[in-house]
């Protein structure tokens, strides 16, 4: 394949994720002035997305009241 898609080394993570999504695939090639720096995958973002929902649980504080009640 000669015409890859890739993102730029300064590109922002929203930037690379929205391009992953809107174009369907899988894996970015990241280049810093041409020279392949590292590859950003789908899976990279599933771990960002776990870490994120990790932080939100840690900071959510716990209602001891909504433990107890019982689900209709």
């Amino acid at each position: 394949v000669t015409d890859v898609a890739t993102v730029d080394v300064n590109a922002s993570l929203r930037h690379a994720a929205l391009f992953l999504e809107r174009h369907k695939i899988g894996c970015l090639p990241v280049l810093d002035d041409e020279k392949l720096v590292g590859i950003i995958t789908d899976t990279d973002f599933v771990g960002v997305a776990i870490n994120l929902l990790e932080q939100i649980e840690e900071t959510e504080p716990v209602d001891e009241d909504f433990e107890d009640e019982e689900v209709a």
